[in-house]
């Protein structure tokens, strides 16, 4: 299978800083949904010809153009109305993905890089309920190698 590498500037073409800009391994089930995707825009772009210019980017408009984050926001709306679903924004997908990493034990410096903070004290500053019981996981994992 292929790789689809997906940076921040897909929905937003303008980074905060430079490791805004990454790449991230995502999981199959979500890889697998990212390829039947663009194989849809392939089939699109196959009927619109020489007015779809590839440029490399996965979320895009009829004009192959990166989507705004408005967009994904106001499709957001209309797909929770349709299918009945709570209110939920882009940034709250940010910050449940945050949560996951730090409700599975990642490590801070992981995570904090995923997210794409420069610095480990900006994923703690938002983050840091999240990564909390790292202490005493620490203090299970001592307890576990320590035979008494």
């Amino acid at each position: 299978m292929d790789t689809i590498l997906l940076l921040e500037h897909v929905v937003s073409p303008y980074a905060k800083n430079d490791s805004s800009e990454r790449s991230v391994t995502l999981p199959q089930k979500i890889l697998g949904l990212v390829f039947d995707y663009r194989e849809e825009q392939q089939r699109i772009a196959k009927l619109l010809g020489k007015t779809w210019t590839e440029k490399g980017f996965v979320f895009v408009n009829e004009l192959c153009n990166p989507i705004p984050l408005s967009t994904l926001s106001e499709w957001m709306i209309r797909f929770r109305a349709r299918n009945s679903i709570m209110h939920i924004t882009p940034k709250d997908l940010r910050h449940l993905h945050a949560t996951i990493l730090g409700k599975a034990k990642i490590p801070v410096k992981n995570a904090s890089s995923r997210m794409g903070h420069a610095k480990t004290s900006t994923t703690l500053d938002i983050y840091s309920h999240d990564f909390q019981d790292s202490d005493a996981l620490i203090a299970q994992a001592i307890d576990d190698l320590v035979k008494l």
